[in-house]
């Protein structure tokens, strides 16, 4: 239980651990990383100067996005959240205990690990609300038998890879900015 610091290197143990990783060609795998990496860059990019100069928390107030702190290690069967994007509500909750947890084992402080973990989750509500959603730029057949495809669907890695990207490259671009803590 546990996620590891997010970073290109990475990329490809997130795309295997995808249940449809076994249905990407291949000679698509390197190219997909690239691009799916490359997109999440430039909506860090994009969002930057889209609101110069601004904090996170303050991004997240003028895109209309609630955040809420909850001092809680949210573990569900044996998988640890984080911090959590809930579409319906329009809402990001970080879960304190465990982003805690997360920041001591990658050697962080507490608040570059929020930093993360909220931008990250910001690149989630960019795929709902503007960009669309990078799980769907690759698909593969739902299901094989023989010859025959049925169906088609995208790989759900492929948007954390894209956050992943989005996060690493957004927090370079705001190292300058200043990190407004609210409760």
């Amino acid at each position: 239980m546990g996620y590891a610091f997010p970073s290109k290197e990475l990329a490809l143990e997130e795309l295997k651990r995808d249940a449809c990783y076994r249905k990407i060609k291949p000679v698509d795998v390197n190219e997909l990383i690239d691009q799916t990496w490359s997109s999440g860059e430039k909506v860090a990019n994009d969002l930057v100067a889209r609101f110069p100069n601004m904090c996170i928390i303050d991004m997240l107030k003028r895109l209309g996005i609630s955040f809420e702190r909850k001092d809680k290690d949210n573990v569900i069967g044996e998988m640890r959240y984080y911090c959590e994007y809930y579409t319906d509500k329009n809402k990001i909750i970080l879960y304190k205990q465990s982003a805690c947890l997360w920041a001591k084992k990658n050697e962080l402080s507490y608040e570059m690990a929020e930093r993360i973990m909220i931008s990250h989750e910001l690149f989630h509500y960019l795929e709902m609300k503007e960009i669309g959603l990078l799980s769907k730029s690759y698909l593969v057949p739902m299901l094989t038998i023989g010859s025959l495809h049925i169906g088609k669907t995208g790989i759900r890695a492929l948007s954390e890879i894209g956050a992943h990207a989005f996060a690493n490259r957004f927090i370079e671009l705001l190292s300058n900015a200043e990190y407004k803590y609210i409760q």
